[in-house]
């Protein structure tokens, strides 16, 4: 006689579902690591971006932007900055005219410069897509953020001295007008630009924003919008202990671009002489590996 034909039975049905289950874990984190590697790739591609930018604007003005432009009688309030700058180097044109820079101030002059529409856009060159923070940066006054901050240099300090500020040994700071020649260790052992997270729950890091310098509270001038020092001190290594700090979601380091346009993934791990060495322009010591 002919049988007839049957379902799985229970436990086969139970075994089943315990290989797919098995399989699903064993694949889930090579899909997540393929998708963290895309977003890696992409975050250094933002990084050439701004490094092709920089090197346009060079070509332009013989120099790269400054940090932010300000006398020692205005360099509290709000201005534009190095980032404002590149806009038009960024297929950016049409959003740096409706800002008005070069005929108007950062926030109209208002004391830590309120956002506007325009300072809300988000520009996906400026952000990260491994960064788990919002478009707007809640902890620099609601403008739309930035993962990318210049580097003052690697003194390290919080001052807000006019003096300090201006002669930081890095290629961005108050007033630079940084040459390529003026970079006398390398440019391509010279950094530029380096990442910044943003925390979403605003507990450690801050992050940045591309608009520019909001000015200053009654402590400090917040050039942490526009640049920050990097060295060897666990508040401002790479993934630091200090809200500023160049820091990523890139498991194990954050990208760099260098003065020669180049980027690099720096271990958080560097030695701390040789990342302060790379964070100067002009202090004659060679630097090793990294």
């Amino acid at each position: 006689m002919p049988r007839k034909p049957r379902g799985f039975t229970l436990v086969e049905l139970l075994v089943v579902i315990v290989i797919i289950g098995v399989l699903v874990a064993l694949l889930l984190p090579a899909v997540q690591a393929a998708r963290e590697a895309a977003r890696r790739a992409r975050c250094g591609n933002n990084l050439r971006q701004l490094g092709i930018g920089l090197h346009n604007y060079h070509c332009v003005y013989d120099c790269f932007p400054p940090g932010y432009l300000a006398d020692a009688n205005t360099y509290k309030a709000p201005h534009w900055s190095w980032s404002t700058a590149l806009l038009p180097y960024l297929e950016q044109q049409p959003l740096y005219g409706v800002l008005g820079v070069g005929t108007l101030t950062f926030g109209n002059g208002a004391s830590m410069a309120p956002p506007s529409p325009a300072t809300q856009t988000p520009l996906s060159v400026f952000t990260c897509p491994s960064d788990t923070g919002p478009a707007l940066n809640a902890s620099k006054g609601g403008h739309a953020k930035s993962n990318y901050r210049a580097i003052l240099g690697s003194q390290g300090s919080t001052t807000d001295n006019y003096t300090t500020i201006t002669t930081a040994n890095g290629v961005f700071y108050l007033n630079s007008c940084t040459t390529t020649t003026a970079i006398t260790d390398g440019t391509s052992v010279t950094l530029a630009v380096g990442e910044c997270s943003l925390d979403p729950t605003g507990q450690t890091y801050i992050g940045t924003l591309w608009a520019g310098m909001r000015g200053s509270d009654s402590q400090y001038v917040y050039t942490s919008d526009a640049m920050w020092w990097i060295n060897s001190d666990p508040l401002y290594c790479i993934n630091g202990t200090a809200p500023q700090a160049f820091s990523s979601r890139h498991p194990g380091g954050a990208h760099f671009v260098f003065a020669d346009g180049s980027v690099h993934f720096l271990q958080e791990s560097i030695d701390g002489q040789t990342l302060e060495r790379l964070a100067c322009r002009n202090d004659g010591q060679p630097v090793g590996s990294f």
